[in-house]
């Protein structure tokens, strides 16, 4: 290879090639090769760091208390040019330190020429004196809320490009307030492209045989989503939400008109209140009456409806994000008019006025350093109060700091005038006002260490909430009951889990059917992850299958949790993003969680961005077919359109049945993909349409525009094969419309058996033993199985997992920072018993990974 010489800030050599390097031109790397640096650490100047002998030394501060998930510290390099490293898979990281540990990781962060960083959260261990760890580019996902200085994470195509690098970062993401985090960095490699790392052919094989995965037939239509509004009526649009008004009325009388659109599936109607509201727990001593005659008068109206007709579903939601405002922004909930202030005493109980319970986990405190997480401004926690005993508040009507409660000051008094030349009214200043010095009361959550709600809610949450579900299943027990905090239960280290989520699926089992999320930008596929999880506790705890309601969604942060992500909203590009994120994520939970997941309702839809997906998905509906991509970031779902008497055909599209085959390339590359095509047993092919999404770019238009292209193709008979290039992070659509009639029933049948091991750490000193029964009726006919991970922090070659005495290693899947993957590794189904022994374990050199559930999958003839 060769190799050019630029140089960055701080005179730092960095050796980059001047060429690609493509697969018909890869030779086996020398051991030279392998030892290329990627920077000079002589020469390198990190802010903060210290050169040393060998390297450099950082010292990161990580602090002593819980904090949110995106706590980072980071030093940082830029680049005077722009660099390509595309001629190589990754790096090697070699790293010392005085103070081995298994509770800390350095962080790599990679900076492209638009500003965008993209890190590798886990990229090296610190669990003994020297380090060494390879991490792919593959690997490097957009530095998401944990950006380094110098830079943002608004990536123009959202995926690592490692030829237009210009910065490079060391640092640290860690929460958990760990202190001091102490290393030596001794050596930045570059890893040569090898010959595998090669972009190989993909075969995605669809057989035509309908399916049936857990008692699964049909495509859940209500992934095609909308909240709160947005889409056409030809998109087909599969579920809708709504939180201020019912969908029926007149004790189900009188319908929304929603529920006579066929091609919607479920409807999402929250009840309780929203995020702005306080919860009736704490305004009325008759919270519970009021609920359960709520909850009684909802199930009559569900079953006077559901008496007329059967579709659509109507799901109950408890409440909208409970999570956010009741204690962040509003604290709608710490209001002080819902406590005994009589009663107040530092670090003491909180009494609820309604009823004088006592609220778990709240205390009293005028001491700003008392609360784990403080909600506001230091400066504005003391007020004044004026001779009429009204308190004024804000940082501009605080008193000193130097002054003592109790003793007075002035501060500018205003009022509203009408400005006669434009009309407006404004503020201006109208003499002084003297105010008398104190410290309110507040009241605070032990539990909360971030902006979300801690475990003192769980009482506002599911107290009502069992009242009111028990009234709604007495009346119409058929009801599908939703509830959940509306964020990821693997939000913030599973903290959300732990304090929210459990306690409340516990608490409702009995009348819970499903389990709210709200999904806003990252990356889609942690969310089939956590739904597997859902799932696996369900069935493991309670033996009950918990489905999954995403309730809102879309492609930018919610602005609602972390203001700064507005900014996004305003992208170069941003439909194109807004497209294939929609369209990553429908594809992805289609082709592993289809059984799982029942609704994904898009937030800020635009017509013009999720509405192209939407376009070219519309008739992805129907019985669900055998369909398998032989590469695990290839993705295919497939399905009949117009086989679900739930969700026929509309009269704006046109009559008959269609084979419908929709494939996402996940990978950064293109890949060359063939799908050998097989007609669903009773029909023939007429002919094949193919659709593909594509951005458009116009200069007056930042936002672009996205098509959906279409091209027809001849095929008939039974058989057909289809070849074509797809660009990575691009979707495909095929359909062949049929003649004939497909069975009405499934070929093929998947079931799923769950480990007990949840959210286990897995070290070498530490493994993981659990054990998996699967029926040995279904066991005896498998023609096919695999074993299901979701996984966090492993990295290549460091798990394993033994089963029945054979040992097979894990993928890799070194997810960012508040992310958990999903990994599915093919089993020989002669290996497996009824009883099924299987321990995971890890490398002596690594510090180990997370398991958060695991299960087997057998397929085999639907009975």
């Amino acid at each position: 290879m060769k190799h050019g010489i630029c140089y960055i800030g701080f005179a730092i050599t960095i050796l980059t090639t001047t060429m690609r390097m493509h697969a018909d031109t890869m030779e086996n790397t020398t051991d030279v090769e392998q030892n290329t640096p990627a920077i000079d650490l002589t020469q390198a100047e990190f802010p903060g760091a210290q050169r040393t002998a060998e390297g450099v030394s950082f010292s990161f501060n990580m602090g002593n208390k819980r904090v949110n998930w995106t706590n980072a510290r980071w030093s940082h390099i830029g680049f005077d040019k722009t660099t390509d490293w595309s001629a190589y898979r990754g790096l090697r990281i070699i790293v010392r330190t005085d103070q081995p540990r298994d509770d800390a990781a350095i962080s790599i962060a990679l900076r492209e020429d638009d500003g965008s960083w993209h890190y590798l959260a886990g990229a090296c261990d610190l669990i003994a004196t020297t380090n060494t760890a390879e991490i792919l580019f593959a690997d490097f996902r957009v530095a998401l809320w944990v950006s380094p200085p110098e830079g943002h994470h608004l990536d123009d195509n959202q995926v690592f490009d490692p030829d237009i690098i210009n910065g490079l970062a060391v640092g640290v993401v860690n929460p958990l307030g760990i202190g001091n985090v102490d290393f030596e960095l001794l050596g930045i490699e570059l890893l040569p492209l090898r010959e595998q790392d090669a972009p190989r052919p993909v075969t995605v094989t669809v057989s035509g045989r309908t399916l049936d995965i857990n008692a699964t037939e049909m495509i859940p239509g209500g992934l095609f989503g909308h909240f709160p509004g947005g889409g056409a009526k030809e998109m087909r649009m599969g579920s809708h939400r709504d939180i201020f008004r019912s969908y029926l009325s007149d004790g189900g009388e009188t319908a929304h008109d929603l529920t006579r659109d066929p091609a919607i599936a479920v409807l999402i109607d929250v009840k309780g209140g929203d995020r702005y509201q306080p919860s009736m727990r704490l305004t009325s001593a008759n919270w519970q009456e009021n609920c359960r005659n709520s909850g009684l008068s909802t199930g009559r109206a569900l079953a006077n409806y559901y008496s007329q007709t059967n579709r659509p579903e109507i799901a109950i939601e408890w409440w909208n994000e409970p999570y956010l405002n009741w204690s962040n922004r509003t604290r709608r909930n710490f209001d002080l008019r819902f406590f005994d202030e009589s009663r107040a005493e530092e670090g003491g109980p909180v009494h609820l006025t309604v009823d004088g319970s006592v609220a778990p986990f709240l205390r009293w405190t005028r001491d700003p350093d008392a609360p784990p997480w403080l909600w506001m401004d230091r400066a504005q926690w003391r007020a004044g109060r004026d001779a009429e005993g009204r308190v004024h508040r804000g940082a501009d009507m605080a008193p000193p700091d130097d002054l003592a409660d109790g003793e007075t000051y002035t501060r500018p008094r205003f009022r509203q005038v009408r400005n006669e030349e434009t009309g407006r009214r404004e503020r201006v200043q109208d003499g002084e006002i003297e105010l008398t010095a104190f410290t309110p009361w507040y009241v605070y959550d032990l539990t909360q260490f971030t902006f979300w709600s801690g475990q003192s809610q769980l009482m506002m949450y599911n107290e009502p909430m069992l009242a009111f579900a028990g009234g709604l299943k007495e009346t119409y027990p058929e009801a599908v009951f939703l509830a959940g905090w509306d964020f990821r239960v693997s939000e913030d280290y599973w903290a959300a889990w732990h304090m929210l989520y459990k306690p409340t699926i516990d608490a409702g089992i009995a009348f819970i059917d499903g389990v709210t999320d709200h999904d806003y930008g990252g990356d889609v596929t942690r969310m089939p992850a956590n739904y597997e999880f859902v799932t696996a506790y369900g069935m493991t705890r309670h033996n009950k299958w918990l489905l999954n309601y995403n309730t809102e969604c879309g492609e930018n942060s919610d602005p609602s949790a972390y203001p700064e992500a507005s900014a996004s909203m305003r992208q170069a590009g941003k439909r194109w993003l807004k497209a294939m994120w929609s369209a990553r994520k429908l594809v992805h939970a289609l082709a592993t969680v289809p059984d799982k997941a029942r609704s994904f309702t898009f937030h800020w839809f635009d017509q013009q961005a999720e509405g192209a997906t939407f376009m070219a998905l519309r008739n992805l509906r129907g019985r669900l077919v055998h369909a398998i991509s032989d590469d695990s970031f290839v993705y295919v779902a497939a399905a009949i359109d117009g086989t679900d008497p739930l969700l026929p055909r509309p009269d704006y599209m046109t009559p008959g049945i269609e084979m419908v085959v929709a494939i996402y390339n996940d990978h950064r590359d293109p890949r060359e993909i063939t799908v050998p095509l097989q007609a669903p047993t009773g029909t023939k092919f007429k002919q094949l349409i193919e659709r593909r999404t594509r951005a458009l770019v116009r200069e007056d238009d930042d936002a672009g525009l996205v098509t959906v292209d279409e091209s027809v193709h001849n095929a008939t008979g039974s058989e057909h094969s289809w070849s074509g290039s797809l660009d990575g992070g691009h979707l495909v659509v095929l359909t062949l419309p049929l003649e004939g009639t497909p069975l009405d029933r499934a070929e093929i049948q998947q079931r799923q058996f769950f480990a007990n091991a949840l959210l286990e750490n897995v070290s070498h000193q530490q493994p993981v033993e659990t054990s998996i029964a699967i029926d040995s009726d279904i066991l005896d006919k498998a023609s096919r199985a695999w074993l299901r991970v979701v996984v966090e922090r492993v990295s290549e070659g460091e798990a394993q997992v033994e089963i029945n005495g054979a040992i097979l290693p894990l993928p890799r899947a070194n997810t960012p920072v508040d992310a958990v993957w999903m990994r599915d590794i093919p089993l020989d189904p002669s290996l497996l018993k009824t009883d099924n022994i299987l321990r995971f374990s890890a490398a002596q050199e690594r510090a180990g990974w997370l398991l958060a559930c695991t299960s087997i999958y057998i397929e085999g003839p639907a009975e």
